[in-house]
C-alpha cells in the first residue's frame, strides 16, 4: 500500500514547529512533505 502525502506550512520557527513537524511524522500511513515555512527571523528558521 502507498503512503499518502500529507503537505504542511509552517508560520513561525523553532520548538513549536519543530514539535509539531515531529507530531505529524507520527501519523502511520502518511508521509510529511513540508511546502512552506515563514518566520521573522530567517537565521532562526528549523531545520528538518
Amino acid at each position: 500500500m502507498e503512503k499518502k502525502v500529507i503537505q504542511a506550512g509552517f508560520a513561525g520557527s523553532g520548538f513549536a514547529a519543530k514539535f509539531h513537524y515531529d507530531g505529524l511524522q507520527g501519523v502511520r500511513g502518511v508521509s510529511v512533505e513540508v511546502t512552506g515555512a515563514y518566520s521573522k527571523t530567517p537565521s532562526r528558521m528549523f531545520m528538518l
